[in-house]
């Protein structure tokens, strides 16, 4: 059976002795939530033994650390349905209303990032990118990225984007700044942590149509903790090349199933989840798959390092290797993209061939015209900004 529990106590229901002292903007309108809560939660069979959607619900709504339930259960009712639809990627079971990207809306939202990155003062990384080629810091679609892995927070984007070329100058110097990292750029010990497999981006996306990460500890090979810094940022971006890993975000999958505890290395961990607010990345929910209980304190950490964003959009996942399996099958990641087998023998077929089409090599923005760029998406929208801009 699946276990979702850890050593000391049950799955906690996030509607399971709410605080009443929560604000009355949560407690007066936590009726519409409780309804997705509800309709998530239901068993969907009488049986004794749990259908795939009750495994999925399980999951998905019964969160293991008290800390998680008491943050969802604080947070207003449309945040709340926020958490539902990114972690079911189904809107249907939420009363959250997707954004509406309009070519206005886009256009404004711009406007207000140029002028919140101006006001930045200590930006010495970008400042040093906006002598090289404005054109590149000025690309629509490159800041839509950052737009988007924010929710069109224009404080949090601009951040992130100064964090990103602080970032980007510290790990591949300053002649690439302004220009996309390619594998090219790596050195033999970046390759060899690439290719090792320890962080991949999945095939096929999951049923909601957004890219997957797969990060296995077993496989990390590196010399320097920059070897696998360098694999993340390259994995994530070429990521984010994908328009629907930008609109609907990223499911990530991490799996420690038959790594010893004593070879966890929480030093790299707590640098790798720092490089993810540097990358104009969202992660929509995060999954930790683990055999032995001696894991849990490990996944106990990795919550306590992450934002309460994401933190409430962690969920474990303890079982055997074909219990964890089914589990990722039943959220909705596809059988045949999963790179283990029932035993939890790790595959790199599909990683390898991956690398292959790297090594070819495709610009992600080789559709654009010297001195104009432009950004043209599913809706038809089209923008376009002068690449010859001072930068503030």
């Amino acid at each position: 059976m699946i276990n979702s529990n850890n050593n000391s106590s049950m799955p906690v229901d996030i509607n399971d002795g709410a605080d009443t002292s929560v604000s009355s903007t949560t407690s007066s309108s936590s009726s519409a939530s409780e309804s997705t809560y509800n309709k998530l939660s239901a068993p969907s069979s009488t049986q004794d033994h749990l259908t795939v959607e009750d495994i999925a619900k399980r999951i998905l709504c019964f969160p293991t650390q008290a800390r998680t339930s008491r943050e969802l259960r604080a947070l207003p009712t449309s945040q709340r349905e926020k958490v539902w639809a990114d972690m079911t990627g189904d809107p249907l079971l939420s009363n959250y209303a997707p954004m509406v990207e309009t070519p206005e809306f886009i256009s404004r939202c711009l406007s207000k990032l140029e002028a919140e990155i101006a006001a930045i003062v200590d930006k010495p990384a970008y400042d040093k990118a906006c002598k090289q080629d404005p054109g590149y810091l000025r690309h629509p679609q490159f800041r839509l990225m950052f737009l988007r892995a924010d929710e069109y927070k224009i404080d949090a984007a601009a951040a992130r984007m100064v964090h990103h070329f602080n970032a980007k100058l510290e790990l591949f110097g300053e002649a690439a700044l302004t220009r996309d990292i390619d594998i090219h750029d790596f050195d033999e010990d970046d390759l060899q942590s690439l290719r090792a497999g320890g962080i991949q981006i999945l095939p096929d996306p999951d049923r909601a149509g957004r890219p997957i990460i797969f990060t296995c500890n077993t496989c990390f090979r590196y010399k320097e903790h920059s070897n696998m810094l360098r694999t993340m940022w390259y994995t994530l971006m070429t990521a984010m090349e994908q328009e629907d890993g930008q609109r609907l975000g990223i499911v990530d999958v991490s799996y420690h199933i038959g790594q010893r505890h004593s070879s966890y290395d929480c030093e790299l961990r707590r640098q790798l989840i720092a490089m993810t607010k540097c990358i104009p990345v969202r992660f929509v929910s995060t999954y930790i798959c683990f055999s032995s209980s001696v894991w849990l304190p490990i996944a106990d950490l990795i919550s306590h390092m992450v934002s309460p964003t994401l933190r409430m959009r962690l969920r474990t996942i303890h079982g055997s290797p074909q219990e964890v399996l089914y589990s990722l099958m039943a959220l909705g990641i596809p059988r045949l993209s999963l790179p283990f087998a029932d035993d939890g023998e790790i595959s790199l077929d599909d990683h390898k061939v991956w690398i292959e089409e790297q090594l070819r090599g495709d610009d992600f923005f080789d559709d654009c015209h010297p001195g104009e760029y432009a950004l043209t998406d599913s809706m038809g929208m089209h923008l376009q900004m002068d690449a010859k801009m001072d930068c503030q």
